[in-house]
C-alpha cells in the first residue's frame, strides 16, 4: 500500500486519473464507495461530481498518453563574400552511400534560415546536408540527428569565383562526391580467379549478384600454374579479363612488373571470403565497369552509417575532428612525418607512413561518420584515391582526444576494411554511457610476459597480463603493432578484449601474433565517461 501511495505522489498523471475515476465512481453510485465514510449525494451534486471528474481522468490520460517526440537541425545559409542570407536554397539530407536521393529536404526562407524535422527514432542517426543553389557551389556538413544541431552555418561561394570547401590550410574538403554504382546496373565483366578454393568463397559473387541481378559478371576460374601465361596469351578482346582475383604472390609479380594491371588501393570488406589480391588489368574494355566493381569490394551500395548514442558533438566540433583527420590522411600519404605528429595525441602510437608515387592523387575524401562526446570523438573516413598503378576506396578509422582544447589524434587505422572500424566503434559507443562525471581512468600496469621476451606464437600464444587501480566498470582493449625487416614499426590494430581476473589483475590469452617478428602492446582503459588511458609497451619476440 505505502509503494502505492508513493507511485501516486510521484507520479501526478496518475494522481489525476485516480481522483478523477474515484469522483465518476462517486457520481454514479451516489454514496461513499468506503464503508467507513458515510454520505449521500443528491442529483444535483452527483452531476457536479461527474463535472469535476471527468475532465480530471481526461487530463490524466493525456498526461500518460505517448507524445510524439521531434528533433529538428537547423540552420543558416549565407553568401560566403558579402555574408547576405540566400533565400530558396535547398537543403538536402542524404543518408546511404550512393547519396543519389535526399530522405529529407528543406528550403531556405527570405533570411536564409532552414529547419528540417525528425522523429525521436531518428536519433543518433548520421546524415549529410548538402545546401544546392543556382550560381552558387554547393556545399556541405555531416551531422548526427539529435546533436546541437539548431544553428548550423553554410556559407555558399558563388560558382564563378575560386574553390569551395577547405579545411585546413592547404586541404581540400571533398564531401559531395558520392560512390559511382551505376556502371553495374547495367553492362558485363569478365572476372578471372585463379585461387585455392580456401582463399576464395563463391558467397562474394553471390552476394554481387544480390546487389546487380541484371548486370552480366562472367566469373572464370583458371589454375594457378596456368594463369599468368593464359593471361599474356589471350587475345585483348571481349574475352580478355577486365578483373582478377589472385592468391600467390608469384602470379602478381609478373604482371605488376609488365604494368599490365592497377592493384586496389583499398582494403575489401569480404576479408573473410577473399584472400589475395584484386587487379584491374588496364587493357580492359570495362574500366568503368572494373572500377565501380572495386568501390563494390570496399562498401556497397545500400551501406549506411551505423546509429549511435554518443552524439554530444556539436556542428563546430564535428568539422573539426573531420578537419583533423581528413589533414592527417594527407599527412600521411604525402609522408610528412612531422606533420602528422603535430596533429598527433602525445600517446599516440608512430607508425611507418606510406609514401605514394607522384602519380597517385586522392580525387575524393569523405567523413563518413563522425560521432562522440566533448572529450573523445570518432570518425571514419573514406577516400578514393588513383593513379598509374593504383585505384580504390580506402577506409580510414580514426579516435580523437580533446587536451587543451584542440582535438588531437589518439589512434589512426590507416585503409581499415569498413565492417572492421564500424565493429571497434560501434564497442566505443555502446561501453560510452555518459559524459556525466568525465575523467581519465587509472593507467594499466603491465605485469607478464617481461619485455622483449622470446615466447613461441603456436600451438597457444602467449597470456599477457596487467593490473589497474579502480578497476570497476573500465573496459579494456589490446592495441599492438609489429616490427618489419628494416626495425620499422608498422600497422597499428585495436581490439577489446574480456580478461579473466588473475590473483589481483587481469589476464587474456594475446590476441595477436602475425609472424615470426617483433611485436609490441599495450592496454587502453576506458570508462564509461569515455576516459582513456594508455599503458607502457611492452615487446614479445616470436620464434615460430
Amino acid at each position: 500500500m505505502r509503494d502505492i501511495v508513493k507511485t501516486i505522489i510521484d507520479a501526478p498523471p496518475v494522481l489525476f486519473l485516480c481522483v478523477g475515476l474515484i469522483l465518476i465512481l462517486v457520481s454514479i453510485i451516489g454514496k461513499s464507495p468506503v464503508s467507513s465514510l458515510h454520505f449521500s449525494l443528491g442529483p444535483l451534486q452527483r452531476v457536479a461530481v461527474l463535472v469535476l471528474g471527468l475532465p480530471l481522468v481526461g487530463f490524466g490520460l493525456y498526461l500518460l498518453a505517448p507524445k510524439p517526440s521531434w528533433l529538428s537541425i537547423s540552420g543558416l545559409v549565407v553568401e560566403k563574400k558579402n555574408k547576405q542570407p540566400v533565400a530558396e536554397a535547398t537543403v538536402e539530407a542524404h543518408e546511404d552511400a550512393k547519396s543519389d536521393q535526399p530522405t529529407n529536404k528543406a528550403v531556405t526562407d527570405d533570411n536564409g534560415r532552414f529547419y528540417l524535422n525528425y522523429g525521436n527514432e531518428d536519433k543518433g542517426k548520421y546524415v549529410r546536408l548538402k545546401v544546392v543553389k543556382e550560381r552558387f557551389k554547393s556545399s556541405s556538413l555531416g551531422v548526427l540527428i539529435g546533436t546541437k544541431n539548431d544553428k548550423l552555418p553554410f556559407e555558399l561561394e558563388s560558382a564563378l569565383e575560386g574553390p569551395t570547401e577547405t579545411g585546413p590550410p592547404g586541404i581540400s574538403i571533398v564531401s559531395e562526391a558520392p560512390l559511382n554504382f551505376t556502371p553495374l546496373y547495367k553492362g558485363e565483366l569478365n572476372l578471372w580467379i585463379s585461387s585455392r578454393p580456401e582463399n576464395f568463397s563463391p558467397r562474394l559473387l553471390e552476394e554481387f549478384h544480390k546487389d546487380f541481378p541484371s548486370f552480366a559478371l562472367r566469373d572464370k576460374n583458371i589454375t594457378p600454374e596456368a594463369f599468368v601465361n593464359t593471361v599474356f596469351g589471350n587475345p585483348k578482346g571481349e574475352s580478355y579479363p577486365d578483373v582478377a582475383f589472385i592468391d600467390n604472390f608469384s602470379q602478381l609479380s609478373p604482371l605488376s612488373k609488365s604494368k599490365a594491371i592497377v592493384h586496389d588501393w583499398g582494403q575489401g570488406r569480404f576479408e573473410e571470403w577473399a584472400r589475395g589480391w584484386w587487379v584491374i588489368f588496364k587493357d580492359s574494355q570495362h574500366i568503368e565497369q572494373a572500377r565501380a566493381f572495386f568501390v563494390w569490394l570496399s562498401r556497397g551500395p545500400h551501406w549506411q552509417p551505423m546509429r549511435v548514442k554518443n552524439t554530444s558533438l556539436n556542428a563546430e566540433q564535428i568539422q573539426n575532428v573531420q578537419w583533423v583527420s581528413i589533414d592527417a590522411l594527407h599527412r600521411v600519404l604525402t609522408g610528412d612525418a612531422a606533420g602528422l605528429a603535430a596533429l598527433s595525441d602525445k600517446e599516440a602510437a608512430n607508425f611507418r607512413l606510406r609514401q605514394n608515387p607522384p602519380s597517385f592523387k586522392l580525387t575524393d575524401t569523405q567523413a563518413i561518420l563522425t560521432f562522440g562526446n566533448t572529450h573523445t570523438a570518432f570518425v571514419i573516413l573514406a577516400a578514393v584515391g588513383s593513379g598509374e598503378n593504383e585505384y580504390g576506396v580506402s577506409h580510414h578509422a580514426l579516435i580523437l582526444r580533446r587536451g587543451g582544447g584542440d582535438w588531437r589524434i589518439l589512434y589512426f587505422a590507416f585503409n581499415i576494411a569498413l565492417p572492421r572500424a564500424e565493429d571497434l566503434f560501434h564497442e566505443f559507443d555502446y561501453k560510452m554511457t555518459s559524459e556525466r562525471g568525465w575523467a581519465v581512468p587509472a593507467r594499466a600496469d603491465l605485469v607478464g610476459p617481461p619485455d622483449k621476451a622470446r615466447l613461441p606464437r603456436f600451438p597457444t600464444r602467449p597470456t599477457i597480463e596487467w593490473t589497474v587501480a579502480n578497476s570497476a566498470n573500465l573496459s579494456f582493449l589490446v592495441e599492438v603493432q609489429v616490427k618489419n625487416d628494416g626495425g620499422d614499426w608498422w600497422g597499428d590494430a585495436l581490439s577489446f578484449v574480456e580478461p579473466s581476473r588473475v590473483q589481483n589483475g587481469f589476464a587474456v590469452t594475446a590476441p595477436f601474433g602475425v609472424g615470426m617478428q617483433p611485436h609490441r602492446w599495450r592496454i587502453w582503459t576506458l570508462n564509461p565517461s569515455g576516459g582513456i588511458a594508455i599503458s607502457d609497451w611492452r615487446e614479445i619476440d616470436f620464434t615460430n
